[in-house]
């Protein structure tokens, strides 16, 4: 009578033994509800997905807008200091100090963006050379190895399916991360491992019991920090030191987080004050191979 369509679903079965021979039985099942309920959870999910993108798009255009004038600030603050002869001391620090917040400012930024990217991009896994990525994000921190004098070791890393621009990015903020909380005066070094572990050290986590996990570990001898700290580290925007001569926004860890969550992995942190810090990845093995525990497709 309220005119709303019905959906019926119709099902038609052969009644054994019948009497007589060959009657049907007609099952008429109304699932008006639960077609409803799918197609306005199809229309959500669609209108998520445009937000998503919207949002996607909004923050990149905008992050992107901010890094321009930041670079100038930082561009033009150097050439005053390596140009004008006139500054006093006092003057120096205070530009320095301009531009270690500048330079602050962009890799926040910069950050931003790639947070962006890992929340947004679409997640395409493919086997990949781990020790080719390592070697890339190493030479891309070239310049800073080179500055600390550091002696980075790694095993020979598996071949593993996974997300390359964000696997690469990980290297790159793990490395980074060691390099920049190195002791002073002394030599920083950092050992990259990787090895298959047994199902009993996933305790605690929600992992796949009948999967195979390999433990990715990136170990310094740098300052480390105390064991009250080894979750907090990986909360957005949360440092250890203020000291505005570390170029740290506080959103290394966390992207590096994201990008284990992406790979269906987990995190943790070990360190001791003084002695270093090493950072312990697992991630599924056999999404390599047979793609048992988890298939990217």
């Amino acid at each position: 009578n309220s005119g709303r369509k019905k959906t019926m679903l119709v099902t038609a079965a052969a009644i054994e033994n019948s009497a007589p021979e060959g009657m049907i039985l007609i099952a008429f099942e109304d699932i008006t509800d639960t077609e409803e309920t799918r197609e306005y959870l199809q229309a959500k999910n669609e209108e998520l997905r445009s937000y998503s993108s919207q949002l996607e798009s909004f923050t990149i255009a905008a992050s992107h807008n901010l890094l321009d004038p930041v670079r100038k600030i930082y561009m033009f603050g150097k050439k005053i200091i390596d140009s004008e002869a006139s500054i006093t001391e006092s003057g120096k620090n205070q530009l320095q100090r301009l531009l270690n917040t500048a330079a602050n400012l962009n890799k926040l930024m910069e950050d931003l963006i790639n947070y962006s990217k890992i929340n947004f991009a679409e997640k395409k896994f493919k086997k990949t050379d781990l020790n080719l990525l390592l070697k890339k994000a190493l030479h891309d921190l070239k310049n800073v190895i080179k500055e600390k004098n550091a002696v980075i070791t790694a095993d020979d890393l598996l071949p593993m399916s996974i997300i390359p621009q964000q696997m690469l990015l990980l290297f790159t903020h793990l490395v980074e991360n060691s390099l920049k909380y190195a002791k002073k005066d002394s030599v920083p070094e950092i050992k990259i491992s990787m090895y298959i572990v047994d199902n009993d050290e996933l305790e605690g986590y929600n992992y796949d019991a009948d999967c195979d996990y390999i433990k990715l570990s990136v170990s310094d001898i740098g300052i480390g920090f105390g064991k009250d700290f080894e979750t907090l580290i990986f909360d957005p925007f949360y440092k250890l030191q203020s000291d505005e001569q570390h170029y740290s926004t506080g959103l290394g860890l966390t992207l590096v987080q994201k990008i284990v969550s992406n790979h269906r992995g987990f995190i943790k942190a070990s360190s001791t004050m003084g002695e270093g810090t090493s950072i312990f990845i697992y991630l599924p093995f056999e999404v390599s191979f047979a793609g048992r525990c988890y298939s990217p497709n």
